[in-house]
């Protein structure tokens, strides 16, 4: 299926103003309407301010995130019939299956606490990300508002 190009982000932020120092970063790293996840992290560590924070300012200029680091969404692969970039045959060992359960509440984990895995068990985070698929463990919220 594909995704309405018109989405109109904006609207999910009615309350929210634009700041001219992240909008002309986030301007310089997108590209035809677009910017990667890894793009407005970067961005969000650069100005030091949470990456819900730079997320929003991307909404408001109606830009699409792809790429994203987790591998979630983002990826153009209509041909295979998905938009993830995972790896179905992840091998999930003890210590990473136990670190989602632990963390997963209703069948949910965040995507700040894959990175917390990731970082904790020194893994990929698309490895992390892999294994909750694999599990059924859906990932949300996103850091960056998206999900």
């Amino acid at each position: 299926m594909k995704q309405n190009s018109t989405a109109h982000y904006a609207l999910k932020h009615t309350q929210q103003t634009l700041s001219p120092k992240i909008v002309k970063a986030l301007k310089e790293k997108a590209v035809s309407g677009r910017i990667s996840c890894a793009a407005v992290h970067a961005i969000a560590a650069s100005f030091q301010l949470s990456p819900s924070v730079v997320g929003i300012q991307a909404d408001l200029l109606e830009l699409r995130l792809t790429r994203c680091i987790l591998g979630l969404f983002g990826y153009e692969r209509e041909k295979q019939g998905t938009r993830k970039n995972l790896d179905q045959n992840v091998t999930i060992s003890p210590q990473l299956e136990t670190a989602i359960v632990q963390r997963a509440k209703d069948n949910r984990l965040s995507c700040r606490d894959c990175w917390d895995i990731a970082k904790n068990l020194n893994t990929r985070r698309l490895h992390v990300s892999s294994a909750c698929e694999k599990m059924g463990v859906k990932i949300k919220p996103c850091q960056l508002g998206a999900f």
